[in-house]
């Protein structure tokens, strides 16, 4: 996928492009792209913020949102930290 289609599943809201990871946010779910933009991008996993909130991640503030996904980067990928 091309950034453009990467960008249909929502904003990006953290990246590193020494690992080749993007994650995107979109109304319930964040989701882990790897890949470059050389070589386009494949979601490989997505999880859910679970929020009693109706409203999920339109309920965080966007600093919350980007403090998830990097958490979620550490957390996955520890051994590059």
């Amino acid at each position: 996928m091309n950034l453009y289609e990467v960008l249909e599943y929502g904003a990006i809201v953290h990246h590193d492009q020494d690992l080749g990871i993007l994650i995107t946010a979109n109304g319930a779910y964040l989701n882990w792209w790897n890949g470059s933009m050389e070589t386009g991008w494949e979601n490989s996993e997505c999880r859910s913020f679970n929020i009693a909130n109706l409203n999920g991640i339109m309920s965080l503030a966007l600093h919350d949102v980007m403090d998830r996904a990097e958490k979620w980067v550490q957390e996955e990928m520890s051994w590059a930290y």
